[in-house]
This record gives C-alpha cells, sequence and structure tokens, in this order.
C-alpha cells in the first residue's frame, strides 16, 4: 500500500512540479507569510489550509486511497495537487512586498521584478509543441477537419445518417466536437489511453486483417487512418486522401 502510495506521488510529482522554481517560491511564500503577515485570520487562513493540504496531499497512505477512489490514481493523481494555493500564496507574497515599499518609485520597481521572476520561474506555453496555426472556426488542425469533412460528404452522398467510423485515438475529440452524428465503438478513456479497445490493439499490434474483420462484424462503414499503415485489402475501398491520412469505406459484401 504504502509503495505504491509513493509510486503515485513519484508520478504525480513529476508531472506537476516541472522544474520546481514555483515549488521554491511557494515554500518561499509560506516562510515569508508566516514571518511577516500581521492579520491572524490570514496567516491562519492561508498556512494551514497550505499545512493541511500538504500534509494529505503529499502522503503515501493517502495517495494511495485517493487514487483507488478517482480510479487511474497514478495518471489522474497531480491533478488534486491544484488544490493547494500555490499561486494564490505567491500573488499574496508578492503584492505584500509591494505594499511595504514606502516610496511609489520602489514599489514600481519591486512589482516589475515580482513579475519578471514569475514569469522567469515557469514556461511559456504558447510554443509549437502545444500550439499550431489553423485556419477552420473549429480551432483544431486543418488536415484533421479535412479528413472528418470528407467522412461527412461520404456517408452524405450514401445515405447514411448515422455513420460508424475509427479514427486514431488523437481524433477522437476532434471528430465528437465537429458533428455528434458520427459513431465511435468507444469511450473516452480518462487516461487518454485507447489501446484497450480490441480493434486498435489488433491495429497496434500489426494484425491488420484481424482489425478489418472486426469492424465489418461490428458494421463500421468507414476508416480514417495515417498514411502507409493498411495495405491493399478486398475489404477497404480507399475513396479519399489528405495530407496525412486515407479514409477508407469499408466493404462488407
Amino acid at each position: 500500500m504504502i509503495k505504491e502510495g509513493i509510486e503515485i506521488l513519484n508520478t504525480a510529482f513529476t508531472r506537476a512540479v516541472g522544474d520546481g522554481k514555483y515549488i521554491v517560491l511557494y515554500l518561499i511564500s509560506l516562510l515569508f507569510l508566516f514571518i511577516y503577515l500581521k492579520e491572524k485570520e490570514k496567516k491562519t487562513a492561508l498556512l494551514t489550509y497550505s499545512i493541511v493540504s500538504i500534509i494529505i496531499l503529499f502522503n503515501p497512505i493517502s495517495a494511495y486511497f485517493i487514487g483507488k477512489i478517482i480510479n487511474q490514481g497514478s495518471n489522474v493523481y497531480w491533478r488534486t495537487f491544484w488544490t493547494i494555493p500555490i499561486g494564490f500564496s505567491i500573488a499574496y507574497m508578492f503584492t505584500e512586498i509591494v505594499f511595504m515599499q514606502k516610496n511609489k518609485y520602489k514599489k514600481i520597481i519591486v512589482a516589475i521584478s515580482s513579475i519578471v521572476i514569475i514569469i522567469f520561474s515557469g514556461t511559456i506555453i504558447y510554443q509549437k509543441t502545444v500550439f499550431q496555426k489553423v485556419n477552420n472556426l473549429y480551432k483544431i488542425p486543418d488536415d484533421e477537419l479535412l479528413a472528418i469533412n470528407i467522412i461527412l460528404e461520404e456517408a452524405k452522398n450514401a445515405g447514411i445518417d448515422n455513420p460508424k467510423v475509427l479514427v486514431p485515438p488523437e481524433l477522437v475529440a476532434y471528430v465528437r466536437q465537429i458533428d455528434s452524428k458520427i459513431l465511435m465503438d468507444y469511450f473516452r478513456n480518462p487516461t487518454g489511453g485507447y489501446g484497450f479497445h480490441p480493434i486498435l490493439n489488433s491495429i497496434f499490434e500489426k494484425n491488420h486483417d484481424e482489425a478489418i474483420k472486426s469492424m465489418i462484424k461490428n458494421n463500421f462503414n468507414y476508416l480514417i487512418w495515417q498514411k502507409n499503415i493498411f495495405d491493399n485489402n478486398t475489404y477497404l475501398k480507399l475513396v479519399n486522401s489528405t495530407a496525412n491520412y486515407n479514409i477508407y469505406e469499408i466493404i462488407t459484401e
């Protein structure tokens, strides 16, 4: 139990803390508030809540039981750290430091310095690895949108109101966002992984013939998948392509 709790904490801490700069600022803010904050009620509220949260959430026994309750604890336990007032405490510390200055110019200098410290303690999220420029109102990658729209057009021409489609895991959220009429055979896994699905398992294991048989058996109409994965098959008809995906009609007869 304790060993599992420690493993959950290690995984969660690694995901939540990053390079640790904000944790250092947080600990400094707690020490600062303990020494300099005069209002007893504020000090009690900030420090007591922080200390109790840390004791509970960083306890391997608590981590074990909370992980069991929320399921897939090692993957999502790090989100419990959001309840710790890290950002609030850091902001409160810097605000107090600013107001401790008597001279208005010192206040400006300290305020700017605080902002700079906060900025350089984190990592800018507006990077190409996280965001990409798109040219559609859905704000999803253009190539993925094109693939989904091709499916919708093909289904419309074939008179299929609710096409059943198999797509790679990374397209699942986009499909749901575009049109709820498209049916998919698997639900959203809280961990973000779809490897538990038997058809996907067959594809990932390169057992494509078995995957196609399962798609036919489960009444799939179309398949969207990355290029150069599926070889020519009697039961797959290539109807269109995008830059990254092939769109197949599944032949059942």
